[in-house]
């Protein structure tokens, strides 16, 4: 009996160490899948992934140019891949060769159920990225005698390093200026159209190209281009930013999960630790109680106790927090602030932005649209790219619109550029047409 009632007891004490732990990009392999273009004459394969439980998947629209059916394998299809291909089960519905964005939408059974997490939010300079995917080299240990005969399906995991954003580049094909992430997590040809991971395991860009020596983007003013060919070049690979497929998700009305809040990294870790350790302490004197009952009370009385603290034990979740809210109203959670904006944007979009009280306090907590100067996002046109600050001054949160081109309000009045305004629990607060609510 003694050695049941020390096995519940070391069981609760794991629970309380692992409940706030952060998910790990490795663990979502579930929601990216392999994706198969079929045209008259040839396939090609490519990743994708999944944004939300309706079944539509993101992928480069290079991946599936070109094809008339496609086909999206889940990580663990089994079979020959021959039959699956007479079977096509996802179907294109959106397209940019500009952004090199593909949206299809899966249908059918036995296909993946876990999205995504998006954010614009980008980590520090040398923090770790994930990249997965299905590139083609991998084939040779699932298939016998090439593509056709792949008998399984497995992705690829390479890490590697965020290096830094590139505003404003065109891919050498042409397009519009977009935003795009270099980074050093391997990735090859079939990885096209996969997700690039944070350590947060939330999805800040879409793999599309490894560079080559003697290649480059080309500028808005036309001056860039193509110097030559050239070998890959190592540790140097590109993803256009996630903020690009938020703003194409948002403008189709299709669901998605989102988080704005920061991802501190070991910083992050270390507060689970603390509070993790705080849990065992606690359990420790639970446990202490429970032994001196032995000592006082029947046995079966002390079983029933643990069988009750047992079940009153729930882990926080995968990632230790829930995301907030993306486009249609998709789910979310706390990013670990006791500050927060929440509104809607004109379009309807719901917002809930947790606030950095650390950031504040170091006058560092800009608000804007561009992920690469501002920490705290807000991905709306009328939003300056560094729209305010939000500062803490002791317990009071103050901010200072930054000459923002729209405007910043509290309660409807303008607030006038570079004077410092205090914002209260309640309060409402315009970034441009934005209104957002402070709660705490």
């Amino acid at each position: 009996m003694i050695v049941v009632i020390a096995r519940r007891i070391a069981f609760i004490l794991l629970l309380s160490l692992a409940a706030g732990l952060p998910a790990r990009a490795g663990d979502k392999t579930e929601s990216v899948v392999r994706l198969l273009a079929l045209s008259d004459k040839s396939m090609s394969t490519g990743t994708g992934f999944l944004v939300n439980r309706d079944g539509y998947l993101v992928t480069n629209n290079h991946v599936i140019d070109g094809g008339r059916l496609f086909v999206a394998l889940p990580e663990g299809f089994r079979g020959d891949i021959r039959d699956a291909v007479r079977n096509p089960n996802a179907k294109l519905v959106w397209r940019s060769p500009d952004l090199d964005l593909a949206i299809l939408r899966m249908e059918g059974g036995g296909l993946p159920q876990t999205p995504v997490i998006l954010t614009e939010q980008l980590p520090e300079r040398g923090r770790d990225v994930t990249a997965i995917g299905y590139p083609g080299a991998a084939d040779v240990l699932d298939a016998r005698g090439g593509l056709g005969a792949l008998e399984s399906v497995v992705a690829t995991v390479t890490k590697g390093t965020f290096s830094r954003l590139a505003p404003d580049q065109i891919w050498v094909k042409g397009g519009r200026p977009i935003s795009i992430v270099q980074h050093s997590a391997e990735i090859n040809p079939g990885n096209s159209g996969g997700p690039l991971f944070d350590e947060c395991g939330r999805v800040i860009g879409v793999n599309t190209a490894g560079a080559r020596t003697g290649e480059v983007f080309l500028q808005p003013d036309g001056k860039g281009g193509v110097t030559g060919g050239g070998i890959a070049a190592q540790g140097v690979n590109f993803a256009s930013h996630s903020a690009e497929l938020i703003r194409v998700l948002r403008d189709k009305g299709i669901a998605f999960t989102h988080d704005s809040g920061t991802c501190g990294g070991s910083e992050d870790m270390l507060t689970v630790l603390r509070t993790g350790m705080i849990g065992v302490v606690a359990m420790l004197v639970l446990t202490s109680g429970l032994l001196i009952m032995v000592l006082r009370r029947p046995r079966e009385r002390l079983v029933r106790a643990v069988d009750a603290l047992s079940r009153s034990i729930r882990p926080a979740g995968p990632a230790g927090r829930p995301a907030t809210p993306g486009a249609n109203g998709a789910a979310g959670g706390d990013a670990g602030s006791s500050w927060r904006l929440e509104g809607r944007t004109p379009e309807g979009i719901a917002i809930r932005l947790p606030l950095d009280p650390r950031l504040m306090r170091e006058g560092k907590a800009i608000l804007g649209r561009d992920p690469a100067q501002c920490r705290h996002v807000l991905s709306h046109e009328k939003v300056s790219r560094q729209h305010l600050r939000l500062m803490l001054r002791g317990a009071a949160l103050m901010i200072v619109d930054l000459g923002s081109a729209n405007g910043t309000y509290v309660n409807g009045r303008a607030v006038p550029p570079g004077v410092e305004t205090e914002l209260r629990a309640g309060d409402e607060l315009g970034v441009g047409p934005v209104r957002l609510r402070l709660r705490q």
